[in-house]
Formats: structure tokens, sequence, C-alpha cells
């Protein structure tokens, strides 16, 4: 009988236990992601750009990922503000990737295809929205990382006033 009720008591130990360490999971999973494509030239879909929100940690993350055979990633660039407004832009309205606040470079023979920015935005509101600008040089190569074309890619979104086409992902977090 006093084996069984130890039993039954580190049973409901372990029962608390696990409940403590599944509830901030749980929590953290509540966050709020969507995906964009990638857009090259653009018009070709060379990728993906993954967003997501943990309501636990306040991080907004940010993932470029080029799946086109043969395409890298040569830089990114982002920056995320509460409207289109925040984001560094031309007098006339066009989006200036150099003056974003997080960037990376890569050499195009690496042949990097993914890259990620976590980005501590803080507490945000169900149904609040945020603008990211997602821009990425990506290089086609030829089997011996010689350069066939690079183009200029956009996170597909909303666009800009400016003339050109760069476009801004509008991000509204919904509690899934």
């Amino acid at each position: 009988m006093r084996s069984m009720k130890k039993a039954l008591f580190l049973a409901a130990i372990g029962l608390i236990v696990a409940l403590a360490v599944a509830v901030p999971m749980v929590s953290g999973a509540d966050g709020g992601a969507e995906t964009a494509e990638l857009y090259a030239g653009r018009d070709a879909d060379v990728g993906d750009v993954n967003v997501s929100y943990d309501s636990v940690s306040g991080n907004l993350t940010v993932e470029f990922v080029v799946v086109s055979e043969n395409w890298t990633l040569a830089e990114t660039h982002v920056h995320v503000g509460k409207t289109i407004e925040d984001i560094p832009q031309t007098k006339k309205g066009n989006p200036i990737p150099g003056k974003f606040e997080y960037s990376a470079e890569y050499a195009p023979a690496d042949r990097v295809t993914s890259d990620s920015f976590v980005i501590a935005l803080g507490p945000i509101d169900e149904g609040d929205t945020v603008y990211i600008a997602a821009h990425a040089e990506v290089v086609e190569l030829d089997s011996q990382d010689g350069v066939i074309q690079d183009e200029s890619a956009w996170g597909d979104g909303e666009g800009f006033k400016g003339a050109n086409w760069a476009t801004c992902i509008v991000f509204t977090y919904e509690v899934e």
C-alpha cells in the first residue's frame, strides 16, 4: 500500500513538472506566423520569407529561404516598423536597403540558401500590424560557381509609394 501511495505521489509530481514545462512552450506557440514569396527581378519566385512572432520572448523572426535550384543569397536586409513610413526611403518613396537596421553579406560561392534575423520587437497585442521590408540580393550560379545573373529580391507584400517594384510584408499578429 505504501509503495502505491509513493508511486501516485511521484506520478503527481511528474505531472506538475511536465505542466510547468509545457505551459511556457504553449504560450510561445501562440505567436503568429506568415510566409511571403521572395520575388527576384520582379516576378521570379526564388523562395520564401518566413515571419514569426513569439509572444513569450517578444521576438520577431524574419527568415529568408531560397529554394530555386542554383540560386543563392549574396546579401540580406531587413527593417521593421509600425508603419510603412518607418522603413528608410528616399524622398520619392523608394526603400533604401543599405539603411535597413539588419543586414548580412555572403560570398555567392558559399551557396547560402537561408538567413534569419531575430529582432527584439517587444510585446504586441493581437491585431497589431508591423511592416517588414525584407530585401535580398540573389545570384544564380552555374556548376563552377560562375554568376549567370544577379537580381534584387523582395518579400511579397504592399508596394511602396515610389516608382520601383519594392514591396513590404504587412504582418498582423493573430493568436493561433
